[in-house]
């Protein structure tokens, strides 16, 4: 049977095959970090579609975890968000600068196609479609808006910073977090581009998501999430993820452990934040930072942007001039936003023997 094209595709076909190659991956991964019988977390996934119809899968992530305000690491070494379209995402980023790295050395890349003649920065191919695909609806509004159960969760004072913007921190271990929820998050970037500030540097556009793919959970609603992601596709799979909370026992708890998954590159297990196995002394040391903190990705840019003279990543965040426009507009229609204070946690320092 001939392959078919994404144009012959219907929406429905296509979150299917989208939902199975994400759930095929994740258990062709090695058994570390992923839950046991009793224990239940959720999975994303950042998917590109050719015009063939071919699917790839880029990047995956595991987790529900955040940490409090009061374990967040100055230089950027810890992972504070660990959820799954946080953790997805961030190897989405370190997958970016490796195809980057390849184009430059060796002419060659799954999605980059050429460098533009004159702000010299890498195309990503046009006909590639990007998705963000998730095994349950994203925390935050997207959830409180369909989960009674979550609306209790999320609307107390301690975790809702303006029921008219919609902000919500994430729930953490011990200290509140002050991490907004992952649909806070999700709408961000569907505004700035999903790349971030600092590969806006590299890229000649801003990359935007075609498409949010949900799994089949408990609580999601169509309209609800169209208002909220417009004007991303919303599609639904009805493929259950085998971890999620509908698919273990009632007494079930959530897994401690994150993974992720970058294509072509490695995988990995975090566990509050720092990588599975590390002891308490090597945790903070910057060789042994996950590959996808502030800390490592500051350092993979730093690696692939020539004639740079920053010395800090707050250095390198204001010389993102478009981008900076983009959130400028951003924060203006949402004041109440969460800005991290770039004098506590932006002074991170990659030493030149690092680099």
């Amino acid at each position: 049977m001939p392959k078919r094209s994404l144009e012959d595709m219907d929406e429905n076909e296509l979150a299917e095959k989208v939902a199975q190659r994400c759930y095929s991956l994740f258990s062709s991964l090695p058994k570390t970090g992923k839950p046991t019988e009793h224990e239940w977390t959720h999975l994303s996934c950042v998917v590109c579609v050719n015009d063939a119809g071919q699917i790839d899968v880029l990047s995956l992530g595991t987790g529900t975890k955040c940490l409090g305000k009061d374990q967040r690491c100055s230089k950027g070494l810890l992972i504070q968000d660990q959820h799954a379209e946080v953790i997805a995402r961030r190897c989405f980023l370190k997958y970016l600068y490796k195809q980057i790295d390849l184009f430059k050395s060796i002419k060659k890349s799954d999605i980059i196609t050429s460098v533009c003649e004159h702000s010299k920065k890498f195309v990503i191919n046009s006909l590639l479609k990007f998705y963000l695909f998730t095994s349950h609806t994203p925390c935050g509004e997207a959830s409180i808006l369909t989960d009674d159960v979550k609306k209790c969760k999320f609307n107390n004072p301690t975790k809702c910073l303006s029921k008219e913007n919609g902000l919500y921190l994430k729930p953490g271990k011990g200290y509140q977090t002050d991490s907004l929820s992952c649909t806070n998050k999700i709408r961000r970037w569907l505004q700035l581009g999903i790349e971030g500030c600092l590969l806006s540097q590299l890229l000649s556009t801003p990359l935007y998501l075609d498409g949010i793919i949900i799994g089949k959970c408990s609580a999601r609603n169509m309209d609800t999430l169209e208002c909220l992601f417009s004007p991303c596709q919303i599609l639904f799979s009805n493929s259950q993820f085998e971890y999620s909370p509908e698919a273990v026992s009632e007494n079930s708890k959530s897994c401690s452990n994150s993974i992720g998954w970058i294509s072509d590159v490695e995988s990995f297990v975090t566990t509050d934040g720092y990588l599975l196995g590390k002891t308490k002394k090597a945790r903070l040391v910057e060789k042994h930072s996950p590959p996808i903190s502030k800390y490592a990705l500051f350092k993979s840019f730093l690696r692939l942007k020539q004639l740079n003279n920053f010395s800090t990543y707050a250095e390198a965040k204001l010389a993102c001039k478009d981008y900076n426009v983009r959130r400028q507009q951003f924060m203006i229609k949402n004041p109440s936003w969460i800005q991290t204070n770039p004098q506590q946690y932006y002074q991170i320092k990659i030493e030149d023997d690092e680099k």
